[in-house]
C-alpha cells in the first residue's frame, strides 16, 4: 500500500499548505456588508435624498434614496455603523432662488441634462435636520458580512 506522507510528496505538502494558508487569510480579512432596505420617516415612505452609513473608522458609505423609497450601500465595513439621512437636496427651491437651465437645444458636456427640481420637488419629504448628522441621528445598526436588508424608521 502507497503512502501519502509530506516525504514522499513533499511538492504537493507545500502547495495545499500554501492553497489553505491562503483562504484562511482571505477569511480573515475585512469584511464588508451590503445593506438594502426603504427608509420611513412617521411610517412615511421617503421617495428622496441619501443614506450613509458612518462605520467606526469615519468612512462614510453613501447610496441615494430611490422613488420607491429603496437603497442599497455596498462594501461597507462590518462593524457598528451610524445611519445619517438627508433629504434636503430635493427640497423644492425657493420662488426667488435661481434657476439655471441650458438654452433649449443645447446640450452639457457628455449629454448632461440638469435634474428636474419640480420632479425632485415631488419627492421631498421633510426630516428633522438631526437625521443628517452622525453625532445626533441617534441611528445605529451592526453590519454583517454579505448581503443583508435593514429598514430605516425615523420619527
Amino acid at each position: 500500500m502507497m503512502s501519502l506522507s509530506p516525504r514522499r510528496f513533499p511538492g504537493r505538502s507545500i502547495g495545499l499548505l500554501g492553497v489553505l494558508v491562503s483562504l484562511a487569510a482571505a477569511g480573515c480579512g475585512a469584511s464588508k456588508g451590503k445593506i438594502s432596505g426603504k427608509v420611513y420617516y412617521q411610517n412615511t415612505l421617503v421617495k428622496g435624498g441619501t443614506v450613509s452609513f458612518v462605520s467606526a473608522d469615519k468612512t462614510s458609505h453613501m447610496a441615494q434614496i430611490k422613488e420607491d423609497g429603496s437603497y442599497t450601500v455596498e462594501k461597507v465595513p462590518v462593524g457598528e455603523a451610524t445611519i445619517c439621512v438627508e433629504t434636503q437636496s430635493f427640497k423644492p427651491p425657493s420662488i426667488n432662488a435661481p434657476h439655471y437651465q441650458l438654452p433649449p437645444g443645447v446640450q452639457g458636456p457628455g449629454g448632461y441634462k440638469p435634474p428636474d427640481r419640480a420632479a425632485r420637488g415631488k419627492r421631498y419629504v421633510a426630516i428633522p435636520d438631526r437625521y443628517a448628522s452622525p453625532e445626533q441621528s441617534g441611528l445605529k445598526y451592526t453590519v454583517k458580512p454579505g448581503s443583508q436588508e435593514h429598514d430605516i424608521k425615523m420619527e
